[in-house]
């Protein structure tokens, strides 16, 4: 769902977040969750457990399935400030 432009997460508290494709914003694709779990998977070697280090790539991973016209550097920045932080302000105002 989106409300003021935000993706809303899902119950799963992973949320669908769609790709600007290489041509440009026309063929919008997501990032679902099966493909989001498939890149922790990835990046954790099938571990139980993840380090900060290894969640943080698999965060500049994410970011460059949904923005591959970008580098990897704007692609982190981009998924932060437009989905990590509004999910954030979300869970603030929730718990505050």
């Amino acid at each position: 769902m989106i409300e003021s432009g935000i993706m809303a997460p899902d119950d799963s508290g992973i949320e669908s977040m769609p790709i600007i494709g290489s041509q440009q914003h026309m063929d919008a694709e997501f990032v679902d969750k099966k493909r989001i779990d498939l890149i922790f998977v990835q990046v954790n070697k099938h571990k139980s457990n993840m380090t900060f280090e290894t969640f943080l790539k698999a965060l500049i991973k994410i970011g460059e399935h949904k923005y591959p016209h970008l580098t990897s550097s704007e692609a982190l920045q981009d998924l932060v400030v437009h989905h990590l932080l509004p999910l954030f302000q979300v869970i603030d105002i929730k718990v505050n």
